[in-house]
């Protein structure tokens, strides 16, 4: 069976895949005058393989391309030199 000449005539316009629109994201993120947000990206996915085993469907997703949940703000200090510079900080000497 053929396919209707309809979908032969859009073949251009087939939907872009999810890794797809993320390149396009990334190049936009980088480029200094990145000027609006990409159409092609409107609909992008968080992506992340869930604990489940399938990909993350959040929409809301920050510069780094991925949710507030896989996207991860800092875990804090891993080296000593590190740790030691945080306790430091946090450190007040009360009079």
């Amino acid at each position: 069976m053929t396919p209707p000449v309809d979908c032969l005539n859009n073949i251009d316009e087939l939907p872009i895949t999810n890794d797809e629109k993320r390149s396009i994201y990334k190049q936009w993120a980088r480029s200094e005058n990145s000027g609006p947000y990409p159409d092609e990206c409107r609909d992008l996915t968080c992506g992340a393989k869930t604990r489940a085993g399938t990909p993350c469907k959040q929409k809301a997703i920050y510069s780094n391309g991925r949710c507030k949940f896989h996207g991860g703000l800092s875990t804090g200090p891993r080296t000593a030199e590190g740790k030691a510079k945080s306790a430091a900080n946090g450190f007040k000497k009360i009079p």
